[in-house]
């Protein structure tokens, strides 16, 4: 395996009662990318959430570059990670036009109006939104929100990319059209990147190994040349 950038050893976290994660242990590689499949309420979500940086961990640990990121007593901000996540609800800011919402992740180091924008500019670009940088949230259909969350993530030049099922309310062709804008992105410039999905078809087309989590664990790990699985692995994903 290449160079190690995430380690996650024995990682729980429990919500009221119930275990969502109980004791995750995942290894990934610089530029490779994970698909994480489970059916509802596995704790996929969750563990995206903890890996970012959004919740803190009841156990276990999160090394990034062999640093540790996240236990019980140490937690590292969000924007020390260098990562960044695409949720499944977007969550793009609505009173920011698309280069705006693009612009406001760009590091701090870009200084200037109009360098940023520039920047902001290109990546809109490389999502395929020439033309729509001035647009509002509203005024874009849902595909091309999507593609602005994805620039917006990219703004912030992650080593680590989190995918919480963005495309998963898309039809078909939509969804195609995603998946192969990520894996042209990727192509471009290997960012490691996990990515949470219920439906095959993006995972052939993306993922260089494949993760089960079940009850809270991850049951196995495959290469992607190992994985024969159904179409779907659930019908009504969960938040969890």
């Amino acid at each position: 395996m290449a160079q190690e950038i995430l380690a996650i050893s024995d990682l729980r976290k429990r919500f009221g009662p119930r275990d969502v994660l109980a004791g995750v242990d995942l290894c990934v590689a610089h530029g490779e990318c994970v698909a994480l499949l489970g059916a509802s309420g596995s704790g996929k979500t969750t563990l995206l959430r903890l890996i970012a940086g959004f919740d803190d961990a009841d156990a276990g640990t999160i090394r990034i570059h062999g640093v540790l990121a996240n236990n019980p007593s140490v937690l590292i901000a969000p924007r020390d990670r260098r990562l960044a996540m695409v949720f499944q609800e977007l969550a793009l800011w609505p009173h920011l036009r698309a280069w705006e919402n693009v612009e406001f992740m760009l590091p701090r180091a870009i200084r200037g109006g109009k360098p940023r924008m520039a920047k902001a500019m290109e990546l809109l670009e490389a999502v395929r939104l020439r033309g729509h940088h001035d647009c509002y949230p509203h005024q874009l259909s849902r595909g091309q929100q999507q593609s602005v969350a994805l620039a917006r993530a990219l703004a912030s030049e992650p080593e680590i990319l989190l995918l919480d099922e963005p495309f998963a309310s898309q039809d078909a062709d939509l969804k195609r059209q995603m998946v192969d804008l990520v894996r042209e992105i990727r192509g471009a410039k290997p960012v490691t990147t996990i990515y949470v999905t219920h439906t095959t078809p993006e995972i052939s087309a993306l993922a260089d190994r494949v993760a089960l989590l079940e009850a809270g664990t991850i049951r196995r790990v495959e290469s992607l040349n190992q994985w024969n699985q159904p179409e779907r692995i659930d019908e009504n994903p969960s938040p969890a």
